[in-house]
């Protein structure tokens, strides 16, 4: 007897491009029972996990394909963003914004100017960590640095200007200069 293993189809290009178009047209229940077969292939997990965050109402299940997607990924990988908006809204998971906030804090030692931007509002916010205005000076501080989307620099720089009653020019430089030694050595 014949087992589905046995039996399977190998996953090829031509399969992965037509499961990606089924996504993107939110037919995220077809493309589940379509790969799950096929959940140990990389590019597979990738796309169901992409597939369910993407549609809104598969979205509270996604959150445990996308740590499984995410293992052996590259740190600027879209994926941690996502990982770090289900912990941010509570989708698979109750709110954990300090898990957002380390989720977070992958691609932006990676040099993302978006999760600097992001962290730098959390820093602000003090929902996840303690409010913290020169650490929020020295994530929007890189943002603009780092950043080449104008709209991007346009909210850094205006976060920024926000802090001035907060932050003295001293304190802004020294939160600079604390942002370019966190890169280079993966802490403050």
């Amino acid at each position: 007897m014949e087992t589905a293993a046995t039996t399977r189809l190998p996953l090829t290009e031509a399969h992965l491009e037509r499961f990606f178009e089924m996504a993107q047209q939110q037919h995220t229940a077809k493309v589940m029972e379509g790969l799950l077969p096929y959940w140990r292939n990389p590019d597979a997990l990738w796309l169901m996990a992409n597939a369910l965050y993407d549609d809104p109402a598969f979205r509270h299940r996604a959150l445990r394909w996308l740590l499984r997607a995410m293992r052996g990924r590259p740190p600027l990988d879209p994926m941690t963003f996502k990982i770090a908006d289900c912990y941010t809204n509570g989708w698979g998971t109750p709110v954990n914004l300090l898990r957002a906030y380390e989720w977070l804090l992958i691609p932006a030692r990676a040099g993302s100017p978006e999760a600097m931007f992001e962290l730098g509002l959390l820093e602000l916010a003090g929902l996840s960590v303690p409010i913290n205005h020169i650490r929020a000076a020295m994530w929007f501080n890189l943002t603009a640095a780092f950043s080449e989307d104008p709209d991007l620099l346009d909210r850094a720089q205006a976060q920024r200007e926000g802090l001035v009653p907060h932050v003295s020019w001293e304190e802004a430089i020294k939160s600079y200069d604390m942002g370019i030694f966190w890169l280079r050595n993966g802490s403050c």
